[in-house]
């Protein structure tokens, strides 16, 4: 997903990395090693700024969050501003394994 807000990008691979990257500079603004077991299998921000606010690419860098699913199961959110973990949650886990979540 591409953000036009401040030019945060987020990225997932294989192996269950984040990445979060600054299209203006071009290059990494943080990153989480293994936040998920397995693959990212969804990727998203979520702002708590207004319409009004993203379209004039005001500052909101203290309301960011990136939220990442993988196929360990589990959801999870960091801090959009430095990759810190917030909170997790398994929503595809169970007695009888773990599914992606997408």
């Amino acid at each position: 997903m591409v953000l036009v807000l401040n030019k945060p990008c987020s990225t997932g691979d294989r192996k269950g990395n984040i990445m979060c990257w600054d299209l203006g500079s071009g290059s990494s603004s943080w990153g989480v090693s293994a936040a998920h077991e397995g693959h990212i299998t969804a990727l998203t921000w979520q702002h708590s700024a207004s319409r009004q606010q993203l379209q004039q690419q005001q500052d909101t860098a203290g309301s960011n969050c990136v939220i990442s699913g993988g196929q360990d199961g589990c959801v999870r959110v960091w801090d959009g501003r430095s990759g810190d973990f917030v909170a997790e949650q398994a929503v595809h886990v169970d007695k009888r394994g773990k599914g992606a979540v997408g």
